[in-house]
């Protein structure tokens, strides 16, 4: 009786695939769909993460670079007020 019972089962599910085969197809779909999505957000997400760091060490640089040119600019004001120190002492003394 339980073999009958086991087969009697197995051809219902059977059956039911071959009723529902479309949506079962549709859902199977959906699914394959859902993970493609979920993982090009992920890829994304780890662009985003990538460029955000890349960001972070361009900042780092371009602070570098503002701190370069205001030592910069400060040496060539000292140098200039030295060049314009030497010209009047030496205009002065003619």
């Amino acid at each position: 009786m339980a073999k009958a019972t086991n087969k009697a089962s197995s051809q219902g599910f059977w059956d039911y695939i071959k009723d529902n085969w479309l949506s079962l197809g549709g859902l199977l779909i959906g699914l394959i769909s859902l993970s493609f999505s979920a993982g090009m957000w992920v890829e994304n997400m780890n662009n985003k993460l990538d460029r955000m760091k890349s960001d972070s060490d361009n900042q780092q640089k371009i602070s570098d670079l503002q701190r370069d040119l205001k030592e910069c600019q400060s040496a060539s004001e000292t140098y200039s007020k030295k060049q314009i120190d030497s010209i009047l002492n030496k205009s002065t003394k003619e």
